[in-house]
């Protein structure tokens, strides 16, 4: 795998040189604990080997893409507004970069979740998004929780 990653940022050497400068920085690490291919994170690029071993050359270098955009966006690793839990961060980063990268005539489609799926308006910032998907998850949750408990009086 660390093969896999080494030949996609000798292909950025030259097409996407700031991806290439920020891969750099990284240490790449294994780790098969991960729910997700890929993931970065204090100084590190980590990946599932298992989760990644079936994703075509395309598919990878896609997936390393959205972790250089996370890194230069500082998003969700470094901005996280106070009472937004670490699922809803990434979410509202897999939004925002799927509302201003995935455009009509976008050379790359990049597979994100756009913020319709939330019913989200498009066109809002980072911490807009995080914090309104939190709310929906607070929200989910306490519909459950509140059906739970008339489920068993």
């Amino acid at each position: 795998m660390d093969e896999l990653l080494r030949k996609i940022s000798q292909q950025w050497f030259l097409r996407e040189p700031a991806y290439f400068a920020l891969y750099c920085t990284l240490r790449t690490e294994p780790n098969k604990q991960m729910s997700c291919p890929l993931r970065v994170g204090k100084g590190r690029l980590e990946y599932n080997p298992d989760l990644l071993q079936d994703k075509t050359f395309k598919e990878a270098e896609q997936l390393m893409r959205i972790e250089m955009i996370r890194l230069f966006l500082k998003h969700p690793y470094e901005r996280q507004p106070d009472g937004v839990e670490p699922r809803a961060l990434a979410l509202g980063s897999d939004v925002t970069i799927c509302d201003y990268y995935n455009q009509p005539g976008s050379r790359e489609v990049l597979p994100l979740v756009a913020p319709e799926v939330f019913g989200l308006e498009s066109g809002q910032h980072f911490e807009w998004y995080a914090r309104h998907i939190q709310q929906l998850l607070d929200d989910a949750t306490t519909d459950l929780t509140d059906t739970d408990v008339s489920n068993s009086i």
